[in-house]
């Protein structure tokens, strides 16, 4: 027999008589439960993408001509402050909630793999980004005056990148080593592996960046800021290689698993091109690694082979994993349903910023010259410290990644909240957040493209315009999901699969889960466990 037995009630799970679960602010505070870490995790970061999204407005209206900004570092501080938000606070704080409920549920496993260090991860993560937030704003950051506070946005900034490490080796963990019987790697759900993909690329690009800001600390701290590595100007270019191509791809990786569930499971039959999709996300993972890539230490950086290599080969994995979800859609023909067009339209924005980056290689447009005053606008080159092209291309695989993110909401918030979620609001995301992602990002590329000729005045504030209602459609799309959720509370309660086609295991369980989250789990014979059992019937 395949797998149909999925959870026993609460009362008679393995080990409830000896289970004693404590409510109120302490149980929160002290819990171990992946379910109530994922919540957390994904309320904060949702919180702190409506404050990231802010900044970037902000800094859109700074690079109006004539703008009235304190000073050119204050202007800068505010614009390295909405991007490492963007960041470090919001897309990879929110995949690691998301992965933190799921995939537990979908490797079958009770728990989190070591549920006290995930803990830990949670509360030094919130607690470390609340310092750096508050370091940043009281006139810290890269290129602040305040030595002190400059010391103390740094480690603020090393404890956040070491708290998302901690958690991301508790969800690779769990993939590895807490998978229930039968389930080999290739038979792991598509967020599940894209997770064991994205972690592992996460591992390697923040542990070099967390080299990085050691070395930026000891030399601002120990030699006034006179070292090569410590220096005000030399600070930021050391760090921003983990937001631009091809670095940057890195933070979609989960984006795709997310979206390879939803087809599957709304197509109510296999996966018939499993293999590819699997081998297009670790491709896609492989690809998007770009530690070495740091024009802080490569002169040259665009001349470089295996950066021009990386830059055009981002999007061929991506047509692997298209072609499966197209033979996907084609063979089960399901309906449009908000999740599911949102992760289509999250998977053609990051199409589209693939496409950007083979441009930015190709040098009949010359888009990495040495970008004229004229051209971008005096306070836009004291902002950003990087040449516009690669601004716009963050802002496009960061809110493509985050569509990502809203379907596997859309999709799981049953589970999550223990209630059907509105269909209405996620489609209205796909609006709002696809034309947001266009509005901030081409006028960046505009002004790339543009870099070797001068863009007048009138045009400068037209594009930083558009920039600005880009960020503000982006806020309004993380409102509008929060709001589904929210609103999902006051609705019926949810069945196992509410959606009518789960496959994998995590609509085998109640909505939400029980503590323990199952009772006894056959054995897994297939990746589609629930089809197996439904075949039998």
């Amino acid at each position: 027999m395949a797998m149909t037995e999925t959870s026993a009630p609460a009362e008679t799970a393995p080990d409830a008589a000896d289970t004693h679960e404590v409510g109120g602010l302490a149980g929160m505070l002290g819990s171990g439960d992946h379910k109530v870490l994922g919540r957390i995790w994904i309320t904060c970061a949702l919180v702190f993408g409506l404050m990231g999204f802010t900044l970037v407005g902000i800094t859109a209206l700074g690079q109006v001509p004539d703008a009235s900004f304190p000073s050119a570092n204050a202007a800068f501080r505010i614009s390295t402050l909405g991007r490492v938000s963007m960041l470090l606070l919001f897309i990879l704080p929110l995949f690691i909630g998301l992965a933190t409920y799921v995939v537990p549920l979908q490797v079958g496993a009770r728990t989190i793999a070591f549920p006290r260090a995930a803990g830990a991860a949670l509360w030094t993560w919130l607690l470390a980004s609340a310092v750096m937030l508050g370091s940043f704003l009281a006139g810290g950051g890269f290129r602040a005056e305040d030595q002190r506070l400059v010391d103390l946005s740094l480690v603020a900034f090393g404890a956040v990148v070491a708290s998302l490490l901690l958690a991301t080796i508790c969800i690779m963990t769990t993939v590895v080593a807490l998978r229930t019987q039968g389930m080999s790697l290739d038979r792991v759900p598509f967020f599940s592996w894209s997770m064991l993909v994205a972690g592992a690329v996460w591992l390697m690009q923040l542990g070099v960046a967390m080299a990085n800001l050691a070395l930026i600390y000891v030399d601002h701290h120990f030699a006034g800021a006179a070292t090569p590595f410590g220096r005000a100007e030399a600070q930021f270019p050391q760090l921003s290689w983990v937001i631009s191509q091809p670095a940057v791809f890195a933070l979609a990786i989960p984006a795709l698993g997310i979206t390879s569930d939803i087809v599957v499971g709304l197509g109510r039959s296999r996966q018939p091109q499993r293999g590819v999709l699997l081998a297009g996300i670790g491709l896609f993972g492989a690809v998007s690694f770009g530690a070495w890539a740091q024009p802080g230490f490569i002169r040259d950086l665009p001349e470089n082979a295996f950066f021009v290599g990386a830059s055009v080969a981002v999007g061929l994995p991506l047509f692997l994993v298209l072609g499966g979800w197209i033979a996907a859609l084609v063979r089960g023909k399901p309906k449009v349903a908000g999740p599911l067009a949102l992760g289509l339209v999250s998977g053609l924005l990051l199409m589209g910023a693939a496409l950007a980056s083979a441009l930015y290689v190709m040098k009949p447009l010359d888009l990495y010259g040495e970008p004229t005053t004229a051209a971008v606008g005096a306070l836009t080159g004291a902002v950003w410290g990087q040449d516009a092209w690669q601004v716009g291309l963050a802002g496009l695989v960061v809110v493509a990644a985050a569509l990502g993110a809203f379907a596997g909401l859309a999709w799981w918030g049953p589970k999550i909240t223990g209630h059907v979620v509105g269909d209405g609001p996620a489609k209205l995301v796909v609006l709002t957040g696809g034309l947001g992602a266009l509005l901030i990002a081409v006028p960046y590329f505009v002004i790339g493209f543009s870099n070797s000729s001068e863009v007048s005045g009138s045009t400068l504030k037209t594009l930083s315009y558009a920039t600005d209602a880009g960020a503000v459609l982006v806020l309004v799309s993380i409102l509008l999901i929060g709001f589904a959720l929210l609103k999902s509370l006051s609705g019926p309660a949810a069945a196992n699969d509410p959606w009518g086609g789960g496959q994998t295991l995590e609509w085998a369980t109640a909505s939400p889960p029980a503590q323990g989250n199952f009772g006894e789990l056959a054995l897994v014979e297939s990746a589609e466990p629930l089809l197996d059992g439904a075949e039998e019937v």
